[in-house]
């Protein structure tokens, strides 16, 4: 992940089936489930399990 934009990374976590993009945020998989959390507050993330996903 050396290198890469937060773009990047969004995208390579889609293509591996670990979100989505709906209504322009990011939400997790069932598949992404069990490598992150989602956090809703002012504004929703996703904190991730990194040495899981890499």
């Amino acid at each position: 992940m050396i290198n890469k934009s937060p773009v990047e990374i969004n995208l390579m976590l889609a293509h591996k089936g670990f979100q989505v993009r709906e209504n322009g945020v990011w939400k997790l998989t069932d598949l992404g489930r069990d490598f992150g959390i989602e956090i809703n507050g002012n504004f929703s993330q996703i904190k991730w399990k990194i040495r899981t996903v890499l």
